[in-house]
């Protein structure tokens, strides 16, 4: 089971000044009017302390890892394609853990099919941990949430708890700022430091009625454990493209000991130093298919099938190509709800009512961006991936609110103002028009 864990992470890695802290925030309106159950009826926060069993949950895991693995490459075309499964459960985890009823069930669902709540929710936070504990190799996940404390709901109706339950279980930074290009800014700088440069930007703007984001960052940095010699280096290396055209390429050889071969594929594993990690390859024996067509028909059983195979009875020669890119899905909206989770992204439905809850007004997700970057060459392997989920305020009912009137039909004044200070930029009076 160590050697499926392993595999299961590898794929979820490789497939992969202006803002106060809220517990600052949460203090000062605790001084003020505390928000307590006695006044909102937040619902009880699932802790992530399930004694889970690690093949079912795996399992499980497995099956959301080659779900999502499989739906992104069917709408790459022949680009390059690459995913952290890791970096947008995480990311939605964190958003699971504040909803509630059909929504929380949906997510838990899409990411841990057949699993309970409490289980994928600790199989979540485990992994954080377990990545940034990880020898040999230089591996991180961290957490972040934005909240725009001029949004309604964040302002009036903010969860203490679940702010509290993001920091203990899932290391997250937590920030209230109001949302401008300054924020636009704090968060890519968090993403660009998160993933140790890999991806600089998350974000091109930030809506103001925007109410959260949630954020996920991981970057793997690793060496080979066993290096390129340069006498393994093929500068002219030819490699031949899904459209059959051939590009003259760096290709690293080398001799592995471990070989994998299946119904559909062939494959080797090439290690990072710590033993930890590893390069897994998998190559389709169907050599009219391009890549993103294998990838789109790889279910969990065909990849575990793949993995049992492994076997040292060869000498593997390999050779790969040295490459690096980016991949960016814009909007993942749609790929979750082909996969089931259909009310966190509706206005009338979502239930996120754990995160923030204010009278007549909802929490929905309406944006998850997800970025990926990899380096593979002579001496190593660089990715990272970061994972946006956006979240707005809807106004679900009327709020009743007493009404004044002002009619300026008599003489009156007025002034243009700084809205910071109220100080009158123009002032004056209108006694005749």
């Amino acid at each position: 089971m160590k050697r499926k864990m392993i595999a299961m992470i590898l794929i979820s890695a490789l497939c992969f000044g202006t803002a106060c802290s809220v517990s600052d925030v949460a203090a000062e309106k605790g001084k003020k009017d505390k928000k307590t159950k006695g006044d909102v009826e937040y619902g009880e926060l699932i802790e992530p302390d399930a004694r889970y069993d690690e093949k079912d949950v795996g399992d499980a895991y497995l099956e959301y890892v080659f779900d999502i693995y499989g739906r992104c490459a069917q709408n790459a075309d022949d680009e390059n394609m690459m995913i952290s499964p890791a970096s947008i459960m995480m990311a939605m985890e964190i958003a699971n853990a504040g909803a509630c009823g059909d929504t929380q069930d949906q997510i838990t669902n899409a990411l841990f099919p057949g699993v309970e709540t409490d289980e994928g929710l600790t199989f979540a936070s485990d992994l954080v941990n377990k990545i940034n504990e990880a020898t040999g190799v230089d591996f991180s996940a961290a957490n972040a949430l934005w909240l725009n404390e001029n949004s309604y709901i964040m302002a009036n109706g903010l969860n203490d708890e679940y702010v509290d339950y993001c920091e203990d279980y899932f290391n997250a930074e937590v920030n209230n700022a109001p949302f401008s290009n300054a924020t636009v800014d704090d968060i890519n700088d968090w993403v660009d430091d998160n993933t140790n440069g890999m991806i600089p930007t998350i974000v091109d703007q930030l809506d103001p009625s925007a109410a959260a984001v949630i954020l996920n960052a991981i970057a793997f940095e690793g060496e080979w454990a066993e290096q390129f010699e340069d006498y393994q280096i093929d500068e002219n290396g030819l490699f031949t493209n899904s459209e059959g055209r051939s590009q003259t390429v760096p290709m690293m050889n080398s001799t592995e000991s471990t070989y994998f071969e299946s119904d559909l594929a062939t494959g080797f594993i090439k290690y990072y130093e710590g033993g930890e990690y590893a390069f897994l390859a998998m190559l389709p024996k169907d050599e009219s298919i391009n890549a993103n067509d294998f990838a789109a028909g790889l279910t969990a059983e065909d990849y575990l099938e793949f993995w049992n195979s492994s076997t040292s009875a060869y000498d593997v020669y390999i050779r790969m190509p040295e490459f690096s890119y980016d991949y960016e899905i814009g909007n993942m909206v749609g790929i979750f709800e082909d996969m089931g989770v259909e009310d966190a992204f509706s206005e009338d439905e979502a239930d996120f009512s754990n995160i923030a809850y204010a009278e007549g007004y909802n929490l929905y997700i309406n944006q998850i961006i997800h970025k990926t970057h990899i380096e593979v060459d002579r001496d190593g392997t660089r990715a990272a991936a970061a994972t946006a989920v956006i979240m707005y305020e809807a106004c679900c009912e009327p709020v009743e609110v007493e009404t004044r009137q002002v009619y300026l039909d008599r003489p009156f004044a007025y002034a243009i103002v700084d809205t910071a200070t109220g100080t009158p930029v123009f002032i004056g009076t209108v006694n005749n028009i």
